[in-house]
């Protein structure tokens, strides 16, 4: 599965983005809209599997504004980082509270 589908079922966690269109290179979704102070923005998403991956990959973080991944592996990562993995583990403990 890729970090951008795995993203999918967790909108909410991911504050409400959704995407308006993906494209299929750099940056992969390119005009999703966040929903910021009771109106919407236009957020540029990366989705890699490992945050560092973004850095291997020679993107220019001015052309990005939010890595979404499945490991955040990249601590001084220039962006904000949404790391999916830890969000699953949450929405778990989640469910088996029945909440």
């Amino acid at each position: 599965m890729t970090a951008r589908a795995a993203a999918g079922p967790l909108r909410r966690s991911l504050k409400g983005a959704r995407a308006v269109a993906a494209a299929p290179t750099y940056t992969t979704t390119r005009d999703t809209t966040q929903r910021v102070h009771g109106g919407w923005r236009r957020v540029r998403i990366e989705f890699e599997y490992q945050s560092r991956n973004f850095q291997r990959h020679n993107h220019d973080p001015a052309g990005c504004d939010l890595i979404v991944c499945w490991e955040d592996n990249w601590p001084e990562a220039p962006l904000e980082v949404i790391e999916l993995k830890s969000r699953v583990r949450g929405l778990g403990a989640s469910f088996r509270a029945g909440g």
